[in-house]
């Protein structure tokens, strides 16, 4: 119809009419573009908030990692300094606890993070749809953990490597197998099968024979130093995180 108008104002060259049709036109289109970019912005936030929600979400998800690990940690380490008194005395009070402390000490607890939502994000360009200070703050936090997997890698190591196959060496088979048995249980005070008492002072004496035992044990004290404070380090900043990200979902403002 518009098209009609058109042409009928310039047979009969009516340029008034021709100016407004032209007008119209371009008003509708520049009308019909800001509409499509609104829309587009506004999906834009949207899909920018999920993204920060899923974080979030995975963020959460980390602390509660890390509160686990560092109880783990602090386990290990009590389990490790009890060894090491045996093995420096010669005693220990439970020989079902003291197998127990020996498995304990070795059992290393990989860190895993949650990095998925944030990993994606980047992966497709879509971090460009949350405020820069945001993403600076997300930017540090990912490489933080990343720097605490190197650490970790390292502690790692000083397990398996210098403590844990002397344990295992040290470690009848017989109780080795008890402690899969029961290891989700509520064991202490330990007491358990009777032939614990005889592995118990056979690990014992092989652990005191070991001149590797007394360095592995406190390798392993010294690597849940390093552990712990690098745990509670990256668990304080994923509180910050959780802060910043509380504050910018819940009043997201301009993006």
């Amino acid at each position: 119809m518009i098209l009609n108008r058109f042409a009928n104002a310039i047979r009969e060259q009516n340029w008034f009419t021709v100016v407004l049709e032209i007008v119209v036109v371009v008003v509708g289109i520049f009308i019909g573009l800001q509409v499509d970019d609104w829309n587009q912005d506004r999906l834009e936030k949207k899909i920018g908030v999920q993204y920060l929600e899923n974080i979030r979400i995975a963020v959460n998800a980390d602390i509660s990692m890390l509160d686990a690990l560092h109880e783990r940690v602090i386990g290990r380490r009590a389990a490790a300094e009890a060894v090491l008194a045996a093995v420096q005395s010669g005693e220990y009070a439970d020989p079902g606890l003291f197998i127990r402390q020996v498995d304990r000490a070795g059992r290393f607890t990989t860190p895993i993070y949650q990095r998925a939502a944030y990993e994606d994000m980047v992966a497709t360009g879509r971090s460009r749809l949350i405020d820069a200070v945001l993403r600076s703050l997300l930017h540090e936090y990912y490489r933080q953990q990343l720097l605490y997997d190197v650490g970790a890698e390292l502690q790692e190591r000083r397990v398996f490597e210098g403590y844990l196959p002397i344990a295992v060496n040290a470690l009848p088979l017989e109780s080795q197998r008890w402690i899969y048995d029961t290891f989700e249980k509520d064991v202490a005070p330990l007491k358990g099968p009777a032939f614990l008492t005889e592995d118990a002072a056979e690990t014992l004496a092989k652990l005191r024979e070991n001149p590797d035992a007394t360095a592995g044990l406190k390798g392993v004290i010294r690597g849940t130093w390093s552990q712990e404070r690098n745990t509670r380090a990256v668990r304080e900043l994923a509180i910050e995180m959780k802060s910043k990200l509380d504050a910018a979902i819940d009043a997201p403002g301009p993006q």
